[in-house]
């Protein structure tokens, strides 16, 4: 967290960790062109969507697009 803290500077509400038995998740032939028109799609006032998936497969990508979200909302 302390890592995660110094390139974000946000403070977790709470942490929950999980242990996965596979490696690096990899992405098929085509997935980025997916993300990119799901992304551009209108959604409805109010939905959000955050996570790797919408991104990459990395941590990275998770934090990035949750942050994203949360300056959407922001009010």
């Amino acid at each position: 967290m302390e890592d995660l803290q110094r390139l974000y500077r946000i403070e977790p509400r709470f942490t929950k960790a999980y242990k996965w038995r596979s490696g690096m998740p990899k992405f098929p032939p085509g997935r980025y062109r997916d993300i990119t028109a799901f992304r551009k799609r209108v959604r409805r006032a109010g939905l959000f969507f955050c996570g790797d998936y919408l991104m990459g497969p990395f941590v990275e990508a998770a934090i990035t697009t949750g942050l994203e979200a949360a300056d959407a909302i922001k009010v």
